[in-house]
């Protein structure tokens, strides 16, 4: 059809008369809404029931426009959501005791809510965890015991201070501290100082990455 061919659209008369009413009520609330009025509620009452009331143009009975229709993507099953969580487990254990930040997952067309949602799923199932704080890496259960024996091959064989403590774990001094005052790992003051007992730290790093996930790898 050339541009200056104006479109035929067969729309039947009532629908016709329907449409037309509808709009000239429209105009007749915008424009008493426009005068003079002491109370402009029920005009705005009536303009919002009638654009409620107004037919979309695409869906007027007997509307061709010459466009195919566009097919709307299909929304995910829960076999599409099964299938993408394997593949992201598979890349997070890839890593191996290195792990993986959320953001190192993003790729494609993937987005950083739709990582985290999967990531949350795989937690609860047991099979992946989180260690440190604020940037978090997720591992695997797969991984778990080489995620263990790197932090042990970190430990020095005395109480450690908290600069120590936090190169082992990989977490901030901040969240060492925390850990020390909130019971969840074993410690004493020396002065204004902390001291980490090892014993405790190694109790602590066996319990990385059970079920649940330990307070510390939030």
């Amino acid at each position: 059809m050339s541009p200056d061919t104006a479109a035929v659209v067969t729309v039947p008369a009532a629908d016709f008369t329907r449409f037309t009413n509808l709009v000239q009520q429209l105009g007749e609330a915008t424009r008493t809404l426009a005068g003079t009025v002491t109370d402009t509620a029920p005009a705005l009452r009536t303009i919002i029931e009638l654009a409620d009331d107004l037919p979309v143009a695409d869906t007027l009975p007997g509307l061709d426009t010459g466009k195919p229709a566009q097919e709307q993507p299909a929304r995910p099953t829960p076999a599409d959501h099964a299938a993408y969580r394997e593949q992201l487990y598979a890349r997070i254990n890839a890593t191996g005791a290195e792990g993986a930040t959320a953001a190192d997952l993003v790729t494609g067309n993937d987005t950083l809510n739709r990582v985290q949602g999967a990531l949350r799923t795989l937690e609860a199932s047991g099979r992946v965890f989180r260690v440190g704080h604020g940037l978090l890496h997720w591992h695997t259960d797969r991984n778990r015991t080489a995620v263990i024996n790197a932090m042990r091959r970190r430990l020095p064989n005395h109480d450690l201070t908290v600069p120590e403590t936090a190169t082992v774990l990989k977490v901030s001094e901040t969240r060492v501290r925390e850990l020390v005052n909130t019971g969840a790992l074993g410690g004493r003051r020396v002065g204004r100082a902390i001291i980490v007992h090892r014993k405790a730290l190694l109790e602590y790093i066996q319990r990385i990455g059970a079920a649940p996930t330990v307070e510390t790898t939030a």
